[in-house]
């Protein structure tokens, strides 16, 4: 099976205009130390591990993954913007928002955060 997380990722990273906003600072699983905090970062990680989803004949024919995407930046209109892109990319991709995450400042390190939450499928018979 593929590894959810690295589709969306293959899927975002290359993108030119997430790349506009936030060149290569895109990572997996856990945030990164960046020298410069004046520019947006991605953060995409899982908040499960892969689920059994669809069966067939009692066979698994499906798996499913719930991520989070996290867009950080000293801009509010800038995670704004980005999430927006994130979310066109994965919608024409057939992955499809989620309830819950996150939109606030973080007073301490003068930066706003944009959470959404995603589910991922595997293809059909990609299990």
């Amino acid at each position: 099976m593929k590894s959810l997380i690295d589709e969306v990722y293959n899927i975002i990273a290359n993108d030119s205009e997430i790349k506009r906003y936030c060149d290569d600072r895109i990572s997996v699983y856990q945030y990164p130390f960046y020298n410069d905090e004046n520019k947006p970062f991605i953060v995409i990680r899982p908040l499960e591990a892969v689920q059994q989803d669809m069966f067939a004949s009692d066979d698994l024919i499906r798996g499913s993954q719930l991520i989070q995407i996290d867009v950080q930046s000293p801009s509010h209109a800038d995670c704004f913007q980005i999430q927006n892109r994130i979310n066109e990319l994965l919608m024409n991709n057939g992955i499809y928002q989620q309830s819950g995450g996150l939109d606030e400042k973080l007073e301490k390190v003068n930066r706003y955060v944009d959470a959404r939450r995603y589910e991922v499928h595997t293809a059909l018979f990609d299990i």
